[in-house]
């Protein structure tokens, strides 16, 4: 007869193992890592409000900026012009430079700044970006100048421009973390972040020419020439493309509080069949990502009490609680879950703390910690105010003072002098006035 009991006793046994494994807590790795975009050269996409990139797929490789160029124009641009219903006379140099993409602007006529911008961000025209360019700052030179200075202000060190166009020139270079930082500029520009939300805009009729309408080419925010990438949550910017930089596109989106910028840089055609707008197709799928997948978390509150220091000095306490000068918040995955996966470091300044302590002061520091990277930190502060008891403070210091080696030092030459001193008082016993004095008495 073969006996089961060892093989019930297995199966028991990977039966609880297999309990245990569905029942334990998900590792970080569950957390769903950041896609990778196809057939571009670099992506960036970065959250407005708190500046941090979430996607990064060789965001500070150099690559060429293409018509993302003209981002950078319309902004220096605008911070020349207070008054964008200026008009700007064309003149025959200014149209002696444009080459590419134009409108068709004659020399002699008038148009407003604010028409030029729109043409520019909206329409991608390479005319109104010259005609912006010499009208505010005399020359090609002295405007690139301007927009690379504007370029380090913001943060984009690694960027240069050569011209305000985007037209190829193999000196002029960007980054897709860069280009994000510009488009965060264009965020905060309601002018410029406006022009380039605009699906079409009609240029009032001039001194020489009728009303226009101008239509824009970004696909993700117009369905004009195609609605393979339309997308609906994505918001203005802009889009173009060179043979050298291959196809380019920066937009914005937001959802549920949260903005962000999305660059795609370098986008590449797989053969010569393939018919496909890489860039558009990436900026899609990562701009999706980071709405969906993110979200501001709140890590701790100033709520909770952390710990206690010992104290002296206090008639009523031993210690003294502290607690977060504010709450530790976070931009993370949605998946992540802060209570499992982050790390929180406390340092504390005192193993001993003195009476009087007022509410507020700063014991020590708190950070928290998600795979290596301080997300927030907060000073420590103490949560409640403790007065000091002036008796036991008192015996402290005489305790101090009399326990310092100089008090030490005073006391014992001071007795040892008062013992020589009455030593050399005593009368000598041979002496015979001690020994008359000692008859005298007796």
């Amino acid at each position: 007869m073969i006996r089961k009991t060892p093989i019930r006793a297995m199966s028991l046994f990977l039966l609880i193992l297999t309990l245990c494994a569905s029942l334990a807590p998900c590792a970080l790795a569950d957390v769903p890592s950041v896609p990778t975009a196809a057939n571009v050269d670099a992506v960036c996409v970065i959250n407005a409000e708190l500046r941090e990139v979430v996607v990064d797929q060789n965001a500070h490789t150099r690559v060429y900026p293409t018509s993302t160029v003209k981002l950078m124009t319309a902004l220096v641009a605008a911070e020349h012009f207070s008054d964008l219903e200026k008009r700007i006379t064309v003149t025959k140099e200014m149209l002696t430079l444009v080459t590419g993409r134009n409108m068709g602007l004659a020399v002699g006529e008038t148009i407003r700044v604010t028409d030029l911008i729109h043409a520019l961000l909206c329409g991608g025209y390479n005319d109104a970006a010259v005609i912006l360019a010499l009208a505010t700052s005399g020359s090609f030179d002295a405007f690139c100048d301007e927009m690379n200075a504007k370029a380090k202000a913001l943060g984009a060190n690694n960027t240069r421009y050569t011209n305000p166009t985007g037209l190829h020139d193999p000196s002029m270079y960007t980054t897709a973390y860069d280009t994000a930082l510009i488009g965060l500029a264009v965020l905060e520009n309601d002018t410029i972040f406006e022009a380039s939300k605009r699906v079409k805009y009609v240029i009032p009729a001039t001194n020489m020419s009728d009303e226009r309408t101008i239509y824009n080419r970004n696909a993700l925010i117009t369905t004009s020439m195609t609605e393979e990438y339309y997308y609906s949550y994505a918001e203005g910017m802009n889009a173009g493309a060179t043979d050298e930089g291959g196809d380019c596109v920066v937009t914005a989106g937001k959802l549920d509080g949260l903005t962000w910028v999305c660059a795609v840089m370098g986008g590449r055609l797989t053969s010569e069949d393939d018919e496909t707008n890489h860039a558009y197709v990436a900026a899609k799928q990562m701009l999706r990502h980071a709405l969906v997948s993110y979200e501001v978390k709140v890590l701790r509150t100033t709520k909770e009490k952390l710990g206690t220091i010992p104290i002296r000095f206090s008639a009523t306490e031993e210690s003294v609680p502290y607690r977060m000068s504010k709450d530790l918040s976070a931009l993370l995955n949605i998946a992540v879950d802060p209570a499992r996966d982050v790390e929180y470091e406390i340092t504390i300044n005192y193993e001993l703390m003195e009476a009087p302590i007022q509410e507020g002061t700063v014991v020590g520091s708190i950070r928290a910690v998600y795979q290596g990277a301080v997300l927030d930190s907060a000073d420590l502060i103490t949560s409640e105010t403790i007065e000091s008891h002036g008796f036991l403070v008192f015996m402290y210091k005489v305790k101090l003072v009399t326990q310092h080696p100089i008090f030490i030092l005073f006391v014992l030459v001071t007795i040892g002098g008062i013992v020589f001193y009455v030593w050399k008082k005593l009368p000598s016993p041979n002496s015979k006035r001690d020994r008359r004095k000692r008859n005298r008495y007796f």
